[in-house]
C-alpha cells in the first residue's frame, strides 16, 4: 500500500485577509485625510502670503505718489473710494478698484491680483479701500500735520471656495502717509 505524505498548505485564511484589508484601508484613509488637510492649509497660507504681498505693493505705490502730491481728493466709487492724487500741473494719478483686477492706477492694474483659482473658483475679494485723513489723532498735535497725513486702508477677504463665499480670514493693510508738499502749502 502506498503511503501518502501529509501535505500542509501555506497561506492566509479569509479572516486574516479581511483583517489585513481593513487595517490597510483604515491606515490609508487616515494618511489621505492628513495629506488633504496639510494641502488645504498650505494652499490657504500661499494665498494669504500672496495677498499680503499684493497689499504691500499697492501701499508702496500709493505712498510714493502721496508723498509727492500737491493735493488729494477722494470720493465714493461703488462701495469703495476713488482716490485722485494730483502731482502738479496736469499730472494726476487715480486709484480705483476692480473686482477682477484689484487696485487700478489710471485704469490699469498695479500688479497681478489673483482672485480665482485654477478651476475658476473665487478665492479672495477686496472688501475695503479708503484714503482719509486720520480721525483719532491727539488734540495737542498740529492740525496742519494732521491735514497733510493720510490713512490708507486696504482690506482683502480670503474666501472658502467650497462653502459658498464664506470669509475665512480678513487681511487688512494700513499705512499713514505724510505728504510734505501739502504741509508746506498749508504753512505758506
Amino acid at each position: 500500500m502506498r503511503q501518502f505524505k501529509k501535505q500542509s498548505q501555506l497561506g492566509f485564511t479569509l479572516v486574516e485577509l479581511l483583517a489585513t484589508v481593513l487595517i490597510s484601508t483604515t491606515a490609508l484613509s487616515g494618511m489621505i485625510y492628513v495629506y488633504s488637510e496639510i494641502n488645504n492649509h498650505f494652499t490657504h497660507e500661499f494665498i494669504r502670503s500672496d495677498v499680503k504681498s499684493y497689499c504691500d505693493r499697492v501701499l508702496d505705490d500709493m505712498t510714493y505718489n502721496i508723498r509727492a502730491s500737491r493735493r488729494i481728493t477722494y470720493s465714493m466709487f461703488g462701495n469703495h473710494q476713488k482716490v485722485i492724487v494730483e502731482l502738479g500741473r496736469n499730472d494726476r494719478v487715480t486709484y480705483t478698484i476692480s473686482e477682477n483686477e484689484g487696485v487700478l492706477k489710471n485704469g490699469r492694474p498695479i500688479d497681478y491680483f489673483r482672485t480665482r483659482d485654477e478651476r475658476g473658483l473665487k478665492i479672495c475679494r477686496i472688501s475695503d479701500f479708503s484714503c482719509k485723513t486720520p480721525t483719532d489723532w491727539p488734540s495737542y498735535s498740529d492740525s496742519k500735520v494732521k491735514n497733510a497725513t493720510y490713512n490708507v486702508k486696504f482690506t482683502v477677504d480670503l474666501i472658502d471656495k467650497f462653502q459658498n463665499g464664506k470669509v475665512l480670514e480678513r487681511i487688512t493693510s494700513e499705512r499713514e502717509i505724510f505728504a510734505p508738499s501739502i504741509f508746506v502749502k498749508q504753512r505758506t
